[in-house]
């Protein structure tokens, strides 16, 4: 299915184009054909944009490394100290 969705966003609108460039076409002949190249290409691009079942990149969230709590416990800490220096008296 992927390789019709390519060549779906690959072919009918390159074609289309050609035709409108190379050969007098009556206007609503040649905006149908463009037309046509334009929803050949959405098509084919939800062919190869689809999602499948067994796609290796859908695996969810990845786990957090293991420095990240050390990480965000030290930025606490640098954030309450600095925000306790800024603080002027009054």
């Amino acid at each position: 299915m992927r390789f019709l969705g390519w060549v779906l966003v690959a072919v009918p609108l390159s074609v289309a184009v050609m035709l409108h460039l190379l050969v007098p076409l009556p206007t609503s002949l040649d905006q149908a054909a463009f037309l046509a190249g334009v929803a050949a290409f959405a098509v084919g691009a939800a062919l190869v944009l689809r999602r499948d079942e067994d796609d290796w990149r859908e695996a969810g969230e990845a786990p957090s490394p293991p420095w990240w709590p050390a990480f965000e416990r030290d930025l606490g800490d640098y954030e309450r100290e600095r925000s306790r220096r800024e603080t002027v008296p009054r």
